[in-house]
């Protein structure tokens, strides 16, 4: 016999079925934030890809336990630039430094970063605004961190 997709989205031992849900395009906004609370951070961290994903969520998600959910927010094509400027004092290197390689970071969020105490995430900074100054055809200023 067939099980239904309620018992396969319930059953604690399919977080993979859960993980290809939480990616679909088309997947209604309760499911998601139903799925935003799941036990398996990998779930959690396909919620915070989803385009699909509310706002409100991302906020939520941004302040999980796991660097890797908080990551996928900073790269979610609809997370904000106030959620983003929030990320970008994240205690993750990780998360920040994703941040200064997503090429649709605010300029004034990679100057804060430009000014990290990580050096990685410092250069990784300057190194987008350089390209984004680039590709728009104009020469990037030097900017020197105080």
């Amino acid at each position: 016999m067939y099980k239904s997709c309620k018992s396969h989205y319930s059953s604690p031992s399919s977080w993979f079925l859960r993980y290809i849900l939480a990616g679909q395009e088309g997947i209604a906004i309760p499911v998601l934030v139903k799925l935003a609370f799941d036990s398996s951070p990998v779930v959690r961290r396909h919620v915070a890809e989803n385009p699909r994903t509310p706002c409100t969520l991302l906020v939520k998600l941004s302040q999980d336990s796991d660097c890797e959910v908080r990551l996928a927010v900073a790269e979610n094509p609809m997370c904000s630039d106030g959620l983003r400027r929030m990320l970008a004092e994240d205690d993750s290197p990780d998360v920040r430094y994703a941040l200064a390689e997503n090429f649709t970071t605010g300029e004034s969020i990679l100057a804060l970063l430009i000014q990290d105490d990580n050096p990685f995430v410092a250069w990784r900074a300057l190194k987008t605004i350089a390209n984004k100054t680039r590709q728009q055809g104009a020469q990037p200023d030097v900017i020197c961190a105080a």
